[in-house]
């Protein structure tokens, strides 16, 4: 595969930001992010739809962002769902690798600050041949509820890192090579969910790569506890439901039988690694109870996944 970083279009790196958090997060996101890419060959896309209704504020600040129109979104799930909620962020997200043109593809979450420097060693780690580089996520976020969400979906990605070879990498933090996602279009081009991307290039042969010097600060302001126990269910489930999709009836049975297990599993990899790295102990400790109920949540909605095959 060609490793040269610029593009037919003369661009080296193509940077999508999907919204989910609001307009402060995508501010502090963006104010990040743009003094990185100022006189580079680098574009910044945000992709927004009719839901989005603040933009019209924050474009003359960010004269450097191409704030694209995706009009309306249209979900399968019900509307008010937080499925529906996933559905609507992996639909930003294809709109905007499709209008990308750079030779490399970044993946942002407006909660998420970029490093100062993460867009040098995004362009820097793609003079690998690897197709997929992700890396490290920071949590720099506050309270209990924040605190154990992050321990859920991104303590494995938490400093101390080794690079190498990796089975899973975050779609708030990954990085590919446009001509491999071009080669597997079919598989995101309506909605990009990062596992069945990963997954499909990991087939064909592709590595996935972590490097853990490309950083992002993740803080999602403030959770309640009730919402995101609902959405951990609702995020379980599709995972699940990606996992079996065209597998054999024993292996579902399997899944569905061990399903229990999950939450302690989970949380003894999240605890085994906090203890073995020696950081940030005390927020682990400070957030336990609420970081059990959504680990159980996140459970319960894989078995409903592996029970009924869709989210």
């Amino acid at each position: 595969m060609d490793t040269s970083i610029e593009s037919d279009s003369g661009l080296s790196l193509s940077i999508i930001v999907t919204i989910v958090s609001g307009k402060k997060q995508l501010i502090r996101c963006l104010d990040s992010l743009i003094p990185q890419v100022r006189n580079k060959s680098i574009e910044v896309i945000v992709p927004c739809d009719s839901l989005i209704t603040y933009i019209d504020g924050i474009e003359s600040k960010f004269p450097d962002v191409k704030f694209l129109d995706i009009g309306e979104i249209k979900t399968h799930s019900p509307a008010s769902s937080y499925s529906a909620q996933h559905e609507i962020y992996d639909q930003r997200t294809a709109q905007g690798l499709k209008a990308a043109r750079g030779k490399v593809v970044g993946l942002l979450h407006d909660y998420g600050v970029p490093g100062p420097d993460w867009c040098d060693r995004v362009v820097s780690a793609h003079k690998l041949t690897h197709a997929v580089i992700g890396g490290a996520i920071e949590h720099v976020g506050k309270g209990a509820v924040n605190t154990a969400a992050y321990y859920l979906d991104f303590g494995r990605y938490q400093l101390p890192l080794p690079e190498g070879t990796a089975a899973y990498l975050s779609d708030v933090n990954v990085t590919y090579k446009k001509e491999a996602l071009n080669s597997i279009k079919e598989f995101w081009e309506d909605r990009y969910v990062e596992v069945v991307v990963n997954w499909k290039l990991s087939e064909i042969g592709e590595t996935l790569w972590l490097r853990p010097d490309i950083v992002v600060n993740q803080d999602w302001g403030g959770l309640a506890l009730k919402a995101t126990i609902k959405e951990r269910f609702a995020w379980g489930r599709l995972f699940a439901s990606v996992r079996i999709k065209d597998r054999s009836l024993g292996q579902r049975l399997f899944r569905i039988l061990i399903s229990p297990l999950i939450p302690f599993l989970m949380l003894g990899r999240i605890i085994l690694k906090a203890s073995r790295d020696g950081r940030n102990r005390k927020n682990l400790l400070s957030c336990l109870p609420q970081l059990f109920l959504i680990t159980y949540a996140y459970a319960l909605g894989e078995m409903a996944g592996y029970t009924t095959g869709h989210e």
